[in-house]
């Protein structure tokens, strides 16, 4: 085996993270069709401020922070970017979110939604090419101590496309973000 393929299998092994059942983020493989469910369980994370990227089979992403309070921010900047002023009960709401499944950019015509329907759009997801401009957007966003960048974890099957995970990837190095790990099912 030469040098370039011992050092891809190190640059494969050295990326991949395989758990079982459940993350620390509360994701399982049931949210390879539906984000609803949450539980704690056990994970491998390596970095500061774990962002899990989940993209189902028919391509919807939800974005899910370790932190709420990161995750919160992320919610208000989508918000100010798009000209939206979140009241103290918009963000209580959000802040009750397990992730993030609107787009920021359509949250006023989210909180004009009825309870119900508004359950139901979340649960829906992001289509992946808005998906793109927001993770972005959360990328570029100022870290709380700037020697930390944020771990971007993505979670998908393998009918996603190659090149999709190099648009995810490119997205993130455009924003000085160098490190995308793989949550993998090891069922």
């Amino acid at each position: 085996m030469g040098l370039p393929a011992v050092s891809l299998l190190l640059l494969l092994f050295s990326t991949l993270i395989s758990y079982s059942g459940q993350s620390s983020l509360g994701l399982s493989s049931r949210h390879l069709t539906s984000p609803a469910a949450s539980q704690p369980g056990g994970c491998i994370l390596l970095d500061a401020e774990p962002v899990v990227i989940n993209v189902t089979q028919d391509r919807r992403v939800f974005f899910r922070w370790s932190d709420s309070a990161r995750q919160l921010q992320c919610w208000r900047a989508g918000a100010a970017a798009n000209g939206m002023r979140l009241l103290p009960g918009q963000l209580r709401q959000l802040s009750q979110q397990p992730y993030i499944g609107v787009d920021t950019r359509t949250l006023a015509q989210y909180f004009s939604l009825p309870a119900p329907a508004q359950s139901q759009r979340m649960a829906r997801g992001i289509a992946f090419d808005s998906a793109l401009q927001q993770l972005g957007a959360f990328a570029a966003l100022p870290q709380a101590h700037t020697w930390l960048r944020p771990a971007f974890y993505l979670h998908a099957d393998q009918t996603l496309p190659v090149g999709d995970i190099r648009r995810i990837a490119r997205v993130l190095h455009q924003h000085r973000v160098n490190r995308l790990y793989f949550l993998l099912d090891t069922k």
